[in-house]
Protein backbone atom coordinates (compact mmCIF):
# COMPACT_ATOMS: atom_id res chain seq x y z
CA UNK A 1 0.00 0.00 0.00
CA UNK A 2 2.80 2.33 1.13
CA UNK A 3 4.18 1.48 -2.15
CA UNK A 4 1.87 1.61 -4.08
CA UNK A 5 -0.11 4.83 -3.16
CA UNK A 6 1.85 6.64 -1.80
CA UNK A 7 -0.30 9.76 -1.82
CA UNK A 8 -3.01 7.91 -0.36
CA UNK A 9 -0.60 6.73 2.60
CA UNK A 10 0.28 10.20 3.02
CA UNK A 11 -3.05 11.67 3.72
CA UNK A 12 -4.24 9.15 5.60
CA UNK A 13 -1.82 9.60 8.29
CA UNK A 14 -1.51 5.52 8.78
CA UNK A 15 1.74 4.84 9.64
CA UNK A 16 3.85 2.26 8.06
CA UNK A 17 5.13 -1.38 9.72
CA UNK A 18 8.22 -1.63 7.85
CA UNK A 19 8.46 -5.27 9.54
CA UNK A 20 5.58 -6.22 6.94
CA UNK A 21 6.40 -6.21 3.76
CA UNK A 22 4.22 -9.73 2.06
CA UNK A 23 1.00 -8.79 0.17
CA UNK A 24 -0.24 -12.10 1.27
CA UNK A 25 -2.15 -12.01 5.07
CA UNK A 26 -0.88 -15.20 6.34
CA UNK A 27 2.68 -13.90 5.74
CA UNK A 28 1.88 -10.54 7.34
CA UNK A 29 0.77 -12.00 10.19
CA UNK A 30 4.02 -14.20 10.23
CA UNK A 31 6.42 -11.32 10.09
CA UNK A 32 4.84 -9.12 13.07
CA UNK A 33 2.44 -11.33 15.04
CA UNK A 34 1.84 -8.43 17.34
CA UNK A 35 1.04 -5.53 14.95
CA UNK A 36 -2.78 -5.67 14.68
CA UNK A 37 -4.91 -3.32 13.70
CA UNK A 38 -6.62 -1.48 16.08
CA UNK A 39 -9.39 1.20 16.71
CA UNK A 40 -8.97 2.71 13.05
CA UNK A 41 -11.93 5.05 12.25
CA UNK A 42 -14.90 3.24 11.60
CA UNK A 43 -13.87 0.19 13.20
CA UNK A 44 -16.16 0.47 16.10
CA UNK A 45 -19.02 -0.18 13.66
CA UNK A 46 -19.38 -4.05 13.96
CA UNK A 47 -21.47 -6.35 14.84
CA UNK A 48 -20.66 -9.87 17.41
CA UNK A 49 -18.78 -12.23 15.99
CA UNK A 50 -17.39 -10.55 12.90
CA UNK A 51 -13.86 -12.03 13.53
CA UNK A 52 -14.97 -14.85 11.28
CA UNK A 53 -15.43 -18.56 11.99
CA UNK A 54 -11.70 -18.81 9.75
CA UNK A 55 -9.69 -16.68 12.43
CA UNK A 56 -11.93 -19.05 15.06
CA UNK A 57 -10.35 -22.17 13.78
CA UNK A 58 -14.22 -23.00 13.56
CA UNK A 59 -15.51 -22.37 17.33
CA UNK A 60 -18.35 -20.34 17.73
CA UNK A 61 -17.61 -16.46 17.60
CA UNK A 62 -21.12 -15.12 19.43
CA UNK A 63 -22.83 -15.54 22.20
CA UNK A 64 -26.77 -15.47 23.27
CA UNK A 65 -25.61 -12.24 25.79
CA UNK A 66 -23.28 -10.90 23.31
CA UNK A 67 -25.73 -10.85 20.57
CA UNK A 68 -28.87 -9.54 23.02
CA UNK A 69 -26.97 -6.95 24.13
CA UNK A 70 -25.95 -5.75 20.68
CA UNK A 71 -29.61 -5.70 19.67
CA UNK A 72 -30.43 -3.36 22.98
CA UNK A 73 -27.63 -0.93 22.18
CA UNK A 74 -28.65 -0.81 18.30
CA UNK A 75 -32.37 -0.15 18.97
CA UNK A 76 -33.76 2.56 16.20
CA UNK A 77 -30.30 3.26 15.22
CA UNK A 78 -30.01 2.13 11.20
CA UNK A 79 -27.87 -1.17 10.33
CA UNK A 80 -26.85 -2.51 7.03
CA UNK A 81 -27.35 -6.15 5.60
CA UNK A 82 -27.05 -6.39 1.63
CA UNK A 83 -28.13 -3.05 -0.14
CA UNK A 84 -30.61 -2.48 2.26
CA UNK A 85 -30.71 -0.53 5.55
CA UNK A 86 -32.25 -2.54 8.30
CA UNK A 87 -33.60 -0.81 12.05
CA UNK A 88 -34.54 -3.21 14.80
CA UNK A 89 -37.32 -2.14 17.47
CA UNK A 90 -38.28 -3.94 20.60
CA UNK A 91 -41.30 -2.80 21.35
CA UNK A 92 -43.28 -4.74 24.84
CA UNK A 93 -44.35 -7.91 23.13
CA UNK A 94 -43.45 -7.21 19.40
CA UNK A 95 -40.31 -7.43 17.42
CA UNK A 96 -40.31 -6.14 14.19
CA UNK A 97 -37.63 -5.26 11.66
CA UNK A 98 -38.36 -2.17 9.00
CA UNK A 99 -36.74 -2.25 5.62
CA UNK A 100 -35.45 0.94 4.22
CA UNK A 101 -34.07 2.27 1.04
CA UNK A 102 -34.26 5.77 0.20
CA UNK A 103 -37.07 8.59 0.67
CA UNK A 104 -38.68 7.70 -2.96
CA UNK A 105 -38.91 3.85 -2.35
CA UNK A 106 -41.34 2.05 -0.24
CA UNK A 107 -40.36 0.70 3.11
CA UNK A 108 -41.51 -2.71 4.57
CA UNK A 109 -41.81 -4.42 7.93
CA UNK A 110 -41.41 -7.92 9.26
CA UNK A 111 -41.79 -9.62 12.12
CA UNK A 112 -39.32 -11.31 14.11
CA UNK A 113 -39.48 -14.68 16.13
CA UNK A 114 -37.41 -16.45 18.65
CA UNK A 115 -36.33 -20.27 19.52
CA UNK A 116 -37.50 -20.53 22.74
CA UNK A 117 -34.04 -21.26 24.49
CA UNK A 118 -33.22 -17.65 22.30
CA UNK A 119 -30.41 -20.18 20.14
CA UNK A 120 -31.81 -18.86 16.95
CA UNK A 121 -33.86 -15.65 15.45
CA UNK A 122 -36.14 -15.67 12.31
CA UNK A 123 -36.83 -12.23 9.95
CA UNK A 124 -40.01 -13.79 8.34
CA UNK A 125 -39.88 -12.52 4.91
CA UNK A 126 -42.82 -13.17 2.85
CA UNK A 127 -41.48 -16.33 0.84
CA UNK A 128 -38.59 -17.31 3.43
CA UNK A 129 -37.32 -17.01 7.19
CA UNK A 130 -33.67 -15.28 7.15
CA UNK A 131 -32.83 -17.37 10.60
CA UNK A 132 -29.33 -16.11 12.32
CA UNK A 133 -28.18 -18.72 14.74
CA UNK A 134 -26.00 -17.88 17.79
CA UNK A 135 -22.69 -18.88 17.51
CA UNK A 136 -22.34 -16.84 13.56
CA UNK A 137 -21.02 -13.59 12.85
CA UNK A 138 -24.34 -11.76 13.28
CA UNK A 139 -24.85 -10.34 9.84
CA UNK A 140 -26.57 -6.99 10.57
CA UNK A 141 -23.49 -4.49 10.87
CA UNK A 142 -24.34 -0.69 11.95
CA UNK A 143 -24.12 2.83 10.17
CA UNK A 144 -23.14 4.92 13.12
CA UNK A 145 -27.07 6.74 11.93
CA UNK A 146 -30.32 7.19 13.88
CA UNK A 147 -33.46 6.45 11.91
CA UNK A 148 -35.70 9.56 12.13
CA UNK A 149 -38.50 7.93 14.02
CA UNK A 150 -36.24 7.48 16.87
CA UNK A 151 -34.35 10.67 16.29
CA UNK A 152 -37.67 12.32 17.43
CA UNK A 153 -38.54 10.25 20.41
CA UNK A 154 -34.99 10.53 21.58
CA UNK A 155 -35.74 15.18 21.67
CA UNK A 156 -39.03 13.93 23.41
CA UNK A 157 -36.73 12.25 26.14
CA UNK A 158 -34.17 14.91 26.14
CA UNK A 159 -36.71 17.58 26.80
CA UNK A 160 -39.68 16.39 28.47
CA UNK A 161 -41.57 19.65 28.92
CA UNK A 162 -45.24 19.28 27.84
CA UNK A 163 -46.04 19.19 24.30
CA UNK A 164 -49.10 19.81 22.51
CA UNK A 165 -49.88 16.64 20.25
CA UNK A 166 -52.78 17.41 17.39
CA UNK A 167 -53.00 13.67 16.25
CA UNK A 168 -54.25 12.88 19.59
CA UNK A 169 -57.45 14.11 18.91
CA UNK A 170 -60.23 16.77 20.06
CA UNK A 171 -60.59 15.33 22.77
CA UNK A 172 -57.06 15.90 23.91
CA UNK A 173 -56.96 19.30 22.61
CA UNK A 174 -56.62 21.14 25.70
CA UNK A 175 -54.03 18.75 26.90
CA UNK A 176 -50.40 18.07 27.11
CA UNK A 177 -48.10 14.88 26.66
CA UNK A 178 -44.91 14.29 28.80
CA UNK A 179 -42.52 11.61 27.35
CA UNK A 180 -40.65 9.22 30.16
CA UNK A 181 -38.19 6.66 29.67
CA UNK A 182 -38.87 2.82 29.47
CA UNK A 183 -42.12 3.96 26.86
CA UNK A 184 -44.22 5.79 29.32
CA UNK A 185 -45.89 9.48 29.29
CA UNK A 186 -47.82 11.66 31.48
CA UNK A 187 -50.75 13.71 30.71
CA UNK A 188 -51.15 17.19 32.47
CA UNK A 189 -52.97 20.26 31.56
CA UNK A 190 -52.09 23.57 29.93
CA UNK A 191 -50.47 24.73 32.82
CA UNK A 192 -48.55 21.53 33.03
CA UNK A 193 -50.17 20.40 36.36
CA UNK A 194 -50.56 16.18 35.99
CA UNK A 195 -54.27 15.78 34.95
CA UNK A 196 -57.01 14.52 37.82
CA UNK A 197 -58.75 12.51 35.51
CA UNK A 198 -58.69 9.36 34.64
CA UNK A 199 -56.63 9.45 31.79
CA UNK A 200 -53.74 10.80 33.44
CA UNK A 201 -50.93 8.75 31.87
CA UNK A 202 -49.91 6.01 29.35
CA UNK A 203 -47.61 4.22 27.06
CA UNK A 204 -45.67 4.52 23.86
CA UNK A 205 -43.53 2.86 20.71
CA UNK A 206 -42.60 2.46 17.50
CA UNK A 207 -44.38 0.26 15.04
CA UNK A 208 -43.62 0.26 11.27
CA UNK A 209 -42.76 3.62 11.62
CA UNK A 210 -45.57 4.31 13.30
CA UNK A 211 -45.61 6.05 17.25
CA UNK A 212 -48.30 4.46 18.93
CA UNK A 213 -50.08 6.15 21.98
CA UNK A 214 -52.02 4.02 24.53
CA UNK A 215 -53.36 6.45 27.13
CA UNK A 216 -54.66 4.77 30.24
CA UNK A 217 -58.09 4.05 30.45
CA UNK A 218 -59.06 5.57 27.62
CA UNK A 219 -62.28 3.79 25.86
CA UNK A 220 -61.06 4.59 22.58
CA UNK A 221 -57.65 2.84 22.00
CA UNK A 222 -54.44 3.94 20.79
CA UNK A 223 -53.64 6.07 17.93
CA UNK A 224 -51.02 6.12 15.31
CA UNK A 225 -49.02 8.64 13.65
CA UNK A 226 -46.24 8.02 11.28
CA UNK A 227 -42.95 9.69 12.14
CA UNK A 228 -43.09 12.23 8.89
CA UNK A 229 -46.63 13.75 10.64
CA UNK A 230 -45.21 13.83 14.09
CA UNK A 231 -42.16 15.58 12.86
CA UNK A 232 -43.89 18.19 11.04
CA UNK A 233 -46.39 18.94 13.85
CA UNK A 234 -43.61 18.95 16.64
CA UNK A 235 -42.12 21.28 13.69
CA UNK A 236 -38.85 19.19 13.73
CA UNK A 237 -36.60 17.95 10.75
CA UNK A 238 -34.35 14.72 11.22
CA UNK A 239 -32.15 13.50 9.60
CA UNK A 240 -33.20 10.93 6.73
CA UNK A 241 -30.80 8.13 5.73
CA UNK A 242 -30.82 6.63 2.42
CA UNK A 243 -28.55 3.95 0.47
CA UNK A 244 -26.01 6.44 -0.20
CA UNK A 245 -25.63 7.89 3.23
CA UNK A 246 -22.07 7.42 4.39
CA UNK A 247 -21.14 5.61 7.59
CA UNK A 248 -20.61 7.89 10.71
CA UNK A 249 -17.21 6.98 11.60
CA UNK A 250 -17.01 9.54 13.97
Amino acid sequence: MADGCPDFVALSGIGINEKQTSSKIDELRRQDPDAPIRNFPGSQLTAPGRTGLAASGGKPTTTKAEVEAFLDAQEGNILRWNTYGWVWVRSGDREEVWRIQDERASERFFDVARAEDGSRLAVRFPTRDMVYMVGYPFPFLPTGHRHPAFQLTDELLARPYPRSLPFMGEAYADKRFVFHPKGKFSVVDEAGNLDQGPHFAGTWRWTRQALEMTVRNDPTGFRLVHWRTLAHQLGMKPVVWTQHTPDRID
